[in-house]
């Protein structure tokens, strides 16, 4: 909903509604994409319960290697963007071997790397702070203007849209789960609801105690179709 009203809002306060056109939400989403793949990683860090305070000063410090490696040292594209990657993993490790085996908090251990590894990209930045990668580079022209064709977007909307349908309501479970109710076969958590019986004998194939009586012995599962 939040983003709905914020299309409507830009729509309209931008001249002519340009902020809804495809060329600029072709541009937003390249935007997004770099920090939207690093949230990737904050979002696994998240739910695990803990923090990264230092994942921009990385994710800089191996875009710094990237840029130097590529445009002073004339490392190949293949080699610099293992290299990164490699400082990156192995930024990780250490993150992971000072938890694990000293019981550091991630908050200390990645409130220190901001600050270690910020000032290591500056070291590898040099005096001039910044590094321009020249747009002929293969690199800046798959991440700016390399577009996968029409046809291959919609092939690929259509199988998320196959490979994940929108289903209705959960269905209502019987009274019985002998009646209209079928055994859980891998279908998500969220679109499945037990059945319960109000018989105090198990189901057969159950391994479940006896229900006391009055209550409810629940066994399987049933889904809207």
């Amino acid at each position: 909903m939040g983003l709905v009203v914020i299309w409507v809002a830009f729509g309209l306060l931008t001249p002519g509604g340009s902020f809804l056109y495809a060329t600029n939400l072709v541009d937003l989403a390249v935007q997004c994409a770099a920090a939207g793949t690093i949230s990737i990683g904050i979002v696994l860090v998240l739910l695990l319960g803990e923090i990264d305070l230092s994942v921009g000063s990385v994710s800089g410090l191996a875009a710094a290697i990237l840029g130097v490696g590529l445009t002073q040292l004339h490392w190949p594209l293949i080699a610099v963007i293992a290299v990164a990657l490699g400082v990156g993993a192995l930024i990780g490790l250490l993150y992971g071997l000072l938890y694990t085996r000293f019981g550091v908090p991630s908050f200390v251990i990645t409130l220190a790397g901001l600050l270690a590894f910020l000032g290591v990209q500056l070291l590898v930045l040099g005096q001039n702070g910044s590094i321009n990668l020249p747009t002929e580079s293969f690199i800046v022209q798959f991440a700016l203007f390399s577009y996968l064709p029409p046809w291959l977007v919609y092939v690929l909307a259509a199988l998320a849209r196959w490979r994940h349908p929108v289903r209705g309501p959960p269905a209502r479970c019987p009274t019985s789960p002998s009646r209209g109710c079928q055994p859980d076969r891998g279908r998500s958590s969220s679109s499945r609801r037990r059945c319960c019986s109000s018989d105090s004998a198990p189901s057969v194939g159950t391994s479940r105690p006896t229900a006391a009586p009055g209550r409810h012995s629940c066994s399987s599962f049933c889904w809207s179709s």
